[in-house]
């Protein structure tokens, strides 16, 4: 039985003396036999194809160096993040002590046992008169 031929184009089994292309696993196989057999260093292209792979090995060592950079700042800004809680919460700890040592009654508390007591009055504030040169005193 026989093929339907397409009338706009022709197969190319239609016409004499031409060969169909090879598929791609024929081409694949062939570069693969180039390169294990070694022919390709004999081409006269070799010094400009090797001096592109050189290019793209350098390339690669780049970007495999700038990949190890930014993994260590990503570790540094986490240590200095952690650090930087470990920080806060010292500070609001010291804070919160530092709130309750100033504290008035703290403080009242701690002189009664030196023998110090709190103020019961009011403190008193002086105005000085630059004309009289007199003190008096508010409460």
């Amino acid at each position: 039985m026989n093929r339907p031929i397409n009338n706009i184009r022709q197969s190319t089994e239609a016409i004499p003396g031409t060969k169909r292309k090879s598929s791609l696993g024929r081409g694949m196989a062939s570069s693969i036999r180039v390169v294990l057999d070694g022919s390709f260093l004999t081409w006269k292209s070799f010094t400009q194809w090797i001096l592109f792979v050189v290019f793209l090995a350098f390339l690669g060592l780049v970007y495999i160096g700038n990949n190890h950079l930014a993994e260590k700042k990503i570790r540094e800004t986490d240590r200095i993040n952690i650090r930087i809680k470990e920080l806060k919460f010292d500070h609001m700890y010291r804070k919160s002590q530092l709130t309750e040592v100033t504290r008035q009654s703290f403080i009242g508390e701690q002189l009664t046992e030196t023998g110090i007591k709190a103020s019961i009055d009011p403190p008193n504030k002086i105005f000085i008169n630059s004309t009289n040169q007199s003190h008096e005193t508010v409460k």
